[in-house]
């Protein structure tokens, strides 16, 4: 993994060729996917036991110095997370 600034990503062109993909039928798409060890179908079994879980809101610690409760704030905050 590389930094680059936001100037330099603009600048970045990407290696896809897109016409290619675009040329592909769905037939060769599933059997490349299914030819990747990454990219493996997810069992039924799955599903069965998966749960839903939303997202909680976050909360943001508050470290400011000059509050008493900069402590109580900060273990909140990590506790919780």
């Amino acid at each position: 993994m590389i930094r680059v600034s936001r100037n330099e990503w603009a600048k970045m062109t990407g290696k896809t060729d897109w016409n290619r993909v675009k040329a592909m039928s769905e037939d060769e798409i599933e059997k490349n996917a299914l030819d990747d060890p990454d990219s493996q179908p997810i069992p039924d079994e799955f599903w069965d036991k998966a749960k839903v879980i939303y997202p909680q809101n976050k909360l943001v610690p508050d470290i400011n110095p000059k509050k008493n409760s900069t402590k109580i704030s900060c273990a909140r905050f990590f506790c919780t997370t």
